[in-house]
């Protein structure tokens, strides 16, 4: 039990001294190896070999190619999907909320980042939101709860990751979350109208079912529909057995560099930037994949797992009681950590938990992907919640009120994936 302390001690120690997460684990890790005081464990070279299996795999490839497929189309992607989405819907009153959350849900299925996708429909979406009668707030707190969207709408950066750690089909994660997603958007869609929409004057542009909006849509649709085929043929391949998820990296890769030349989306003096970018993203994933393997293995040798299952059980056998503490320990940790370190720590500790009370590992894991993400907007310090206030131009406490809403859905959206499993495993076995 005194190693178990020390293990957590030195980690909250390093994490309030502001310590990267990586080094703070793979530090942790080697100071509890060192006091079990066992030759292995305290051979260096143990923990570089743990750190190299954990990276040595096919599968995470397809990590650095999602990363770089998003970031190639990234670049004057939003604006198009915004003009294409503001020419079906853009007569509505508060259309322009409605376009925020519909392009983020877009957005998402090519950038597979909540960050990403906040960082690219935020700047191009708030100045008009506010010239049409939304103030910073409202407009910032919308654009910031539908940034959650983009790791809910495959390709996803933490449900390939957790995917490839806990075993599971990543084709089956990546299509469980859909629902929830969807879900969520409309919950965003009614809370939108009801308190800013309605109020709102109807906009003064073209109807579609005019032959100037028809015409201003087909115009729109040039532009919008190659993009939005990237993740209709990344995803068709995946599901129908074309190719692994590697391999669709692979071509999204291929297929965002000839659609930013064809489109002249950005000039290729541009793509060494784009490289760079997504290289350094990269590096920080892989980085906290390697240096969580050893804190996986002291978690086995401490028996972790063994003594917090011990725990819950002994409050409840029930298997939702154990996922709703579950999800509750999961719901604070992610306002404090990145969501993929969460995944790393996690993972060796609750998955067995769940699995050994015969909770669904699917349904536990698209739980986890949601819940996640209702931790990065979520005050105090989550990592989304911070994006959206420093893209609006705002301070955090600004921006919470208006985001208490849409909180509420989030919460409300998890609590329907926990105790109706269908909403997150019914499209898997269809389309699967």
């Amino acid at each position: 039990m005194s190693e178990v302390l020390l293990l957590i001690g030195t980690m909250v120690f390093l994490l309030i001294i502001r310590t990267p997460i990586a080094f703070g684990m793979i530090i942790a890790a080697w100071v509890t190896f060192m006091a079990i005081n066992h030759p292995v464990f305290s051979n260096p070279a143990y923990l570089s070999r743990l750190s190299f299996y954990a990276v040595d795999m096919f599968a995470l490839l397809a990590v650095p190619f999602f990363l770089l497929a998003g970031d190639l189309v990234q670049f004057g992607l939003a604006e198009r999907l915004i003009r294409w989405v503001q020419s079906i819907i853009g007569f509505i009153r508060g259309a322009l909320g409605a376009v925020a959350v519909l392009s983020s849900l877009m957005f998402g299925a090519i950038s597979g980042s909540m960050m990403a996708t906040i960082a690219a429909i935020g700047p191009m979406m708030m100045p008009e939101m506010e010239k049409s009668g939304y103030t910073k707030k409202s407009a910032a707190a919308l654009i910031t709860a539908s940034g959650f969207l983009g790791i809910l709408i495959p390709p996803s950066i933490p449900s390939l990751i957790y995917a490839t750690i806990a075993g599971l089909s990543v084709a089956e994660l990546f299509i469980a979350t859909v629902v929830p997603g969807f879900i969520l958007a409309s919950g965003y869609l009614v809370i939108n109208y009801v308190l800013v929409g309605r109020k709102l004057p109807a906009p003064q542009v073209t109807r579609i079912y005019t032959a100037r909006g028809l015409k201003e849509f087909g115009q729109a649709s040039r532009t919008a529909v190659p993009i939005l085929l990237m993740p209709i043929i990344v995803l068709g391949g995946i599901y129908s057995g074309i190719f692994t998820p590697t391999e669709a990296g692979v071509v999204a890769v291929v297929y965002g560099l000839v659609l930013g030349l064809v489109l002249k989306m950005w000039k290729s003096s541009e793509l060494t930037k784009v490289f760079l970018q997504s290289a350094r993203t990269t590096a920080v994933v892989l980085f906290l994949v390697a240096f969580a393997a050893p804190l996986g293995r002291i978690f086995s040798v401490l028996k972790v797992p063994d003594i917090i299952a011990t725990f819950i059980t002994g409050i409840t056998a029930d298997p939702y009681g154990v996922v709703l503490i579950v999800s509750f320990v999961i719901f604070i940790m992610g306002m404090f950590l990145d969501t993929n370190a969460i995944i790393l720590i996690t993972i060796p500790v609750f998955a067995p938990l769940v699995a050994s009370v015969g909770f669904d590992p699917l349904h536990y894991a698209a739980l986890t992907v949601v819940n996640l993400g209702i931790g990065c907007i979520t005050p105090p310090f989550g990592f989304g919640l911070f994006m959206g206030a420093r893209v609006a131009g705002l301070k955090v406490h600004e921006l919470i009120p208006s985001l208490l809403p849409y909180l509420l859905w989030c919460i409300i959206t998890l609590l329907l994936v926990l105790f109706i499993p269908q909403i997150s495993l019914w499209l898997p076995s269809i389309l699967l």
